[in-house]
């Protein structure tokens, strides 16, 4: 559909903004906000992260000037259901995303598949003042050079336009709208409230977004204006500087430390680049920050420079050996695995470097951002034959809580999703990353571990910080073998660096159950087909964990006790990707295929029931391999 001409008023309208369900602050459409009060253009802002709306029905109430979203590129899939659902309902809305998914796609594939009218191209401060007004003002829309801005002639297809000069925000005075939603909501959630102090990056990463090549740092008055309005509004809430350069040079930091200490006292965090000078982060501690974040990514110099870091892993020790000597606790780290010209030597070399380091981190796998220059390799390699089918696969990238989701599924063409960009074999590669996994798993899972019930009601699991080496406690689902977040109460103090959403617990901690599970693993060594019977989440921590040795190719099937499961993948997503071997099929099939072992993937007493339809259909006892015996949980006093 075209949009070439317009209704002949549309005064007073509303813009419709709507946020997709990420759980993140929306900071960019923080901005988009605080453009559109500027311009004077009301609109109603909708979290679908947070709220339940029908938006195909809002657009259709005739009360809308346009429709906006956007976001990153693993928000494609809901942006294209999203604009459908409106033009299905209200053809002559237009529809405008933003974001930096319209950087980093092919315009031309997202026009083919995203039913959009306009995409802004960059930063939205000048395109979209420049869109609501043609809009609002003029009787036919005509889109031609407009600047920063992607849109469909009339026959329907894409064109681009020049883009658009980036704001100077060295000179203009450009904020994040605190109107927009109910901030207090979120600060009572998080504690914190993010904040820009400039915008772009001059770094040259293979593997992220290439937006802006040079950064741009915001009036030091805009920063400090807007930290008085969110504490005159909200209190001292800890700020959160996020962008990946927060200063362009040594001085601006400094100054920008000494006013921040005159001004105010509320604590911040802030990402700091691996050259940054001792004096800065001494001036960055005086004046009250609490947190750093960095960019290690890899231990291993040949890595790191085909990424493209300009950093080196000396360069890293230097700099978190300085900021542990100025006092900060709170460091974190990606460290990044699948990256180009990685060996096996090298994975060995960052997992080392993380422990050593001694700092707050978890394991990033390399995934080829569209846009990036990763992605145009993997794609000249045919690692990614379809980039529609892929950008419908992005959402299990960023949104599965076990490696196993990711690592082992496979697209309806039998190839692995997870790309292999790495110099390790294929043969090698899959079952590498994995051991990766389970190494961070094991760094970050509670220590010393016990069970015990409190006050005859609730179980607990009690043990050792896996940071600080101190005492911390949890509640235990007595179904589940997991706490999935753990946090260190001395994290409250500043004495630990431990809290969410790093660390856990699990009861194969506890020395009797681990012994119980190496029992298992024996065992099951030398069996080459064994069956899970449980619960999906079960399944999944225990080959996610490495618990009981056993790998894929071991599995000769699955089931459940939930019958309406049966034929549906433990492992699937949205997108068509699967694990074959994951497919729940009957008991009586998956006995039927003479398993070795059956591990009963269930915790007491749920395991016992499972324990009696195995031995109802004649399955040897000996060969059932409870995942915890009822005598490993302490009876309720």
């Amino acid at each position: 559909m075209s949009l070439e001409n317009g209704p002949v008023s549309r005064q007073g309208r509303k813009f419709l903004l709507i946020k997709p369900p990420y759980p993140d602050y929306p900071l960019g459409l923080a901005y988009v906000a605080s453009t559109l009060e500027r311009t004077g253009c009301p609109y109603d802002y909708y979290d679908l992260n947070r709220q339940t709306v029908d938006v195909a029905e809002l657009a259709a109430s005739n009360r809308y000037l346009a429709v906006g979203s956007g976001g990153l590129v693993a928000d494609f899939t809901f942006l294209e259901r999203l604009f459908a659902q409106v033009k299905a309902s209200a053809p002559e809305v237009p529809c405008i995303l933003g974001g930096h998914i319209t950087h980093d796609i092919d315009f031309e594939l997202l026009f083919a598949h995203v039913p959009i009218d306009l995409a802004v191209i960059g930063e939205a401060e000048v395109t979209l003042p420049q869109i609501l007004t043609t809009l609002t003002n003029s009787p036919t829309w005509d889109w031609r050079g407009q600047k920063g801005l992607a849109f469909r002639d009339t026959d329907g297809n894409p064109v681009m336009n020049e883009p658009q000069s980036r704001v100077d925000i060295t000179t203009q005075s450009i904020t994040q709208s605190f109107d927009f939603f109910d901030h207090r909501e979120w600060i009572e959630r998080t504690g914190e409230l993010p904040i820009l102090t400039g915008r772009g990056c001059p770094g040259t990463c293979t593997f992220c977004s290439p937006s802006h090549r040079k950064f741009l740092p915001r009036r030091l008055e805009d920063v400090f204006q807007e930290i008085e309005t969110i504490i005159c509004r909200f209190g001292e809430v800890t700020l959160n500087f996020l962008n990946e350069v927060s200063f362009g040079k040594e001085e601006q930091y400094v100054h920008f430390c000494r006013e921040y200490r005159r001004r105010f006292r509320a604590p911040f965090r802030m990402v700091c680049r691996l050259n940054t000078p001792p004096s800065v982060l001494h001036h960055l501690r005086k004046a009250g920050c609490i947190s750093l974040g960095i960019g290690v990514e890899s231990g291993s110099d040949k890595v790191l420079k085909a990424m493209a870091k300009n950093t080196t892993v000396e360069m890293a020790r230097d700099f978190v050996q300085e900021a542990k000597r100025q006092g900060f606790l709170d460091i974190t780290s990606g460290f990044m695995f699948g990256n180009q010209k990685e060996t096996e030597e090298d994975i060995e070399l960052t997992l080392r470097l993380f422990d050593e380091l001694q700092i707050k981190g978890a394991p990033s796998y390399t995934i080829p951002y569209p846009g990036t220059v990763l992605y145009k390799r993997a794609r000249a390699k045919g690692l990614i034959p379809d980039p529609y089918h892929f950008l419908h696969t992005l959402p299990t990238f960023y949104g599965s809580e076990f490696l196993t989701d990711v690592l082992f599924l496979k697209d309806p063409g039998g190839r692995n999703i997870f790309s292999n960009l790495t110099d390790i074999p294929d043969d090698r590669f899959w079952e590498v990353m994995h051991r990766v996994n389970v190494h961070f798993m094991d760094r970050l899972a509670l220590q010393d571990a016990h069970l015990y019930w409190e006050g005859g009601q609730q179980l607990m699991i009690r043990g050792s910080c896996p940071a600080c080496g101190g005492r911390m406690e949890a509640e235990l689902n007595p179904v589940s073998p997991v706490v999935r977040v753990l946090r260190c109460p001395r994290a409250d103090t500043g004495e630990c660096y431990n809290d969410l959403p790093f660390y856990h617990a699990h009861i194969y901690r506890v020395p009797e159950i681990a012994s119980y599970a190496d029992k298992v693993r024996n065992q099951l060594d030398g069996c080459n087909k064994i069956g899970f019977f449980g619960d999906n989440f079960n399944i999944k921590f225990l080959l996610d964990h490495d618990i009981l040795g056993v790998s894929f190719a071991k599995i000769a099937g699955m089931t459940t006790r939930s019958i309406e499961r049966f034929g549906s993948h433990v492992y699937a997503d949205a997108a068509g990707n699967m694990v074959e071997e994951s497919l729940l099929i009957t008991p009586e099939e998956l006995v039927g295929r003479e398993p070795e072992a059956i591990i009963v993937a269930e915790m007491p007493p749920g395991g016992l029931a499972i324990r009696d339809i195995l031995l109802g259909l004649d399955y040897p006892d000996e060969r059932i391999m409870l995942m915890a015996r009822p005598d490993h949980l302490p009876a309720p006093a």
